[in-house]
């Protein structure tokens, strides 16, 4: 087996590759036909591991290294000839042949690259023999083969990369030419339009640009100040001397000042101040030589000519400083140094990370810049020794990019930037220097981890709710969703890690009611549209959920949805009972007198509206249940009333209503029954039912039961049908109880026995 050892000199992408190549698995092929053995494999180191380039005759993609055949190849840089590993103590107990696939016979030569053994080409059987000399020197063939391939990948890396850098200092160049073009127009713009006069000279004085203010001041068209010589405007020869001699002083200086007149082109005199800059040329970069600039000021009124003259040293002042007002007015770090490191450059933004003016940096060694500056690592604890300084980096190397260091000055917060450079040179390829430019990335450092804390705290709470959530984009496909949507609509984790759309995870029957929910949302973004519904979850169950769908902005996907469904079945349940609890008798499970009173309400409008007043209340009182009580015990008394209301139950109509009021007392609510006579016949039978013994537990008790009855009339109200219907119950009682007495509207009242 074959190894590499990953070194910088033959590892490009920091790791072997090992990925399979059929002109590796063509020479492992040729190698077990040529040596007629069962297993061939081209390996490569990685760490403690063996990767496999190219393996035959075995499943295998890797194996450990230490105490293999292989791993003996590189380290002697040698081949290897094993005839039987049983019998050589080297390899008797190594994995490959005391177990699977039981090696006798070994074959191996080492594979070089650039003077360098790195891995090797094998053959193994688990049969013992011996390679012919012939055979051997075809497995060497086959061996440099198989390094030839290796140097033609490392030199297609090599050149892949050189194309990446090389694309990418052209497109830094492009950047650069197009920054230049844009500062040279903002600059013919304000030379253009400047309220003053403007001219740039040769360094005699010959006109080579004017603006327009200056041709108006003066009278003149502007072809006709080009190639002329300013020392030609002036009004008289003393005005041409004092110039002359201002010019002379140009040689030591870079500016000047000074009063002067010049002729305009009606013969006049016009007073002006003249500001004269000379501007460094490139010089033996491109020939060009030194320029004027000249700033010419109307003033003629004293209090004009004081104004002007103050706005004429300001533009002065700006010109000398251009570069570093330019430097200065950026937040980006720039720091540059000459051929020998010593810095030249030391803007703003760099004095404040560093709390250190342009004076005290300048005079710092390049060769303690890590401790002067404290500039440390990305870890912000290692000092950066000189050679990792970003800046000598760019002068040593010509380029450095995305460099990512910490400035902790002890007496201020630490800044985190990100610096990218290069080296200066002329045009015979002389070295200048280096800049290097920094950008604070601190705040966006910070900002990434806050935000990956929030995502982590985003995904742990939207994981652990207990309600159902699905993030969804508006075509239905889902981009998220937690695990309580297993629990919750009755899926497996698998079915809900493979479900694609909202559909999939919703049973046929629910997935309108959604889509609904959907349309709802998407019309009112950032608002949530909520419903109760009762869902058929994919286990078969039925669960009331509610359901919210809000319609979220979202960065990438530009609208996302979030379906929120919660189990609220308990608490419906719960509801339920509670209604149930207070409007249903708890002993007898009949109406209560709430919900009696409800329904009587009902009825009597109902009947009002038909005209026909035929609706009726029965009032039942029990004859003889106080001595049930007394006798037996109110366990007793509650046992005969819960069989008095299963009885009246039973014997009523379905459209009737049976309630208990308290007590013995019962109400019998009736619509649409007929006439009188039906009425009293159906108290008849109620009155018999429930006179029949009530049996229990060897005991036999029986009751009657008094009945009162009333109807309604168009102008009855709910509380006089029951109030006189309880006054026929207590005329039956006084007429010796067990009868039935009828109060209709008229006020006659019968008695039936």
């Amino acid at each position: 087996m074959s190894e590499v050892v990953v070194t910088s000199a033959c590892a490009l992408t920091g790791r072997p590759d090992a990925a399979p190549e059929r002109d590796f698995d063509d020479l492992t092929g040729l190698a077990a036909m040529l040596c007629d053995a069962q297993i061939s494999l081209v390996t490569l180191v990685d760490g403690d591991r063996l990767l496999f380039k190219s393996h035959r005759g075995l499943d295998a993609s890797e194996t450990a290294k230490d105490g293999t055949f292989c791993a003996w190849v590189v380290a002697h840089e040698t081949p290897l000839l094993v005839e039987d590993a049983r019998l050589d103590p080297r390899f008797a107990d190594g994995a490959v042949v005391a177990g699977a696939p039981y090696v006798r016979s070994y074959a191996g030569v080492p594979l070089v690259v650039e003077d360098e053994v790195v891995g090797t080409l094998c053959v193994m059987d688990p049969r013992p023999g011996h390679l012919t000399e012939a055979q051997l020197d075809q497995l060497w063939m086959l061996g440099r083969q198989a390094s030839g391939q290796l140097v033609l990948r490392r030199q297609a890396a090599l050149l892949t990369r050189e194309a990446e850098v090389r694309e990418q200092v052209e497109a830094d160049l492009r950047e650069a030419a197009e920054s230049v073009a844009r500062s040279e127009r903002r600059i013919r713009v304000l030379f253009d339009h400047s309220p003053i006069g403007l001219a740039e000279c040769l360094p005699d004085g010959t006109f080579v640009d004017v603006n327009t203010t200056l041709c108006r001041m003066l009278g003149y068209e502007r072809h006709e100040l080009l190639g002329t010589l300013s020392a030609d405007l002036l009004a008289d020869d003393e005005e041409r001397a004092r110039q002359e001699a201002d010019l002379g002083t140009l040689d030591g200086r870079l500016s000047y000042f000074a009063r002067r007149r010049y002729r305009q082109s009606d013969g006049g005199s016009l007073p002006v101040l003249v500001g004269v800059a000379r501007v460094l040329g490139p010089g033996a970069y491109d020939g060009v030589e030194d320029r004027l600039i000249a700033t010419v000021t109307d003033i003629t009124d004293q209090v004009l000519a004081e104004q002007r003259l103050t706005a004429a040293h300001e533009e002065l002042r700006r010109r000398q400083i251009f570069t570093d007002a330019v430097l200065d007015s950026i937040d980006v770090g720039i720091v540059a140094c000459d051929e020998r490191g010593r810095l030249t450059v030391f803007n703003r933004a760099t004095q404040a990370w560093h709390g250190m003016g342009v004076d005290d940096a300048g005079a710092q060694d390049p060769d303690s810049f890590g401790t002067s500056f404290a500039l440390f690592e990305d870890d912000g604890t290692t000092v950066l020794v000189p050679d990792r300084v970003p800046l000598l980096r760019a002068l040593r190397d010509g380029t450095v990019d995305d460099v990512e260091i910490v400035i902790s000055p002890a007496d201020r917060p630490a800044t985190r930037v990100e610096c990218s450079g290069r080296s200066m040179v002329d045009e015979d390829g002389h070295l200048l220097g280096a800049v290097v430019a920094m950008n604070d990335i601190t705040a966006a450092r910070a900002q990434q981890a806050a935000l990956l804390a929030s995502e982590t705290r985003s995904r742990a709470i939207f994981e652990s709710d207990p309600a159902a959530l699905v993030l969804f984009t508006l075509e239905g496909r889902v981009v998220q969703a937690n695990s309580a949507v297993a629990t919750v609509l009755g899926l497996s984790a698998q079915g809900v890690a493979a479900a694609e759309t909202v559909d999939e995870l919703l049973a046929p029957g629910d997935r309108d009611v959604v889509r609904g929910l959907v349309d709802l949302a998407h019309r009112e973004p950032g608002h949530a549209v909520t419903a109760e519904r009762e869902l058929r979850t994919h286990d078969g169950r039925t669960v009331w959920c509610l359901l919210t769908v809000t319609d979220l902005p979202d960065p990438e996907l530009g609208h996302c949805l979030l379906l929120q469904a919660e189990d609220v079945s308990l608490r419906r349940e719960a509801e339920r009972r509670l209604t149930h609890q207070a409007l249903y008798d708890a002993l007898t499970d009949l109406p209560n007198r709430t919900l009696l009173s409800e329904r009587i309400r009902a009825a009597v409008s109902r009947g009002q509206r038909r005209g026909d007043g035929a609706v009726y209340a029965l009032f039942c009182d029990l004859d003889g249940f106080k001595d049930v009580n007394d006798t037996y015990g109110h366990a007793a008394g509650d046992r005969v009333l819960v069989e008095v209301a299963r009885r009246l139950s039973a014997t009523v109509r379905t459209v009737d209503t049976v309630g208990r009021l308290g007590g013995d007392e019962f109400l019998v609510l009736c619509e649409e029954i007929g006439t009188d006579d039906e009425v009293s016949r159906l108290a008849g039978r109620l009155a018999r039912a429930v006179s029949r013994p009530v049996r229990w537990d060897g005991h036999e008790v029986t009751v009657s039961m008094s009945v009162g009855i009333a109807r309604a009339d168009a102008t009855t109200t709910p509380e006089q049908l029951v109030g006189r219907a309880d006054a026929a119950m207590y005329r039956a009682k006084r007429l010796g109880k067990d009868r039935l007495v009828l109060d209709v509207p008229a006020g006659r009242s019968s008695s039936v026995a």
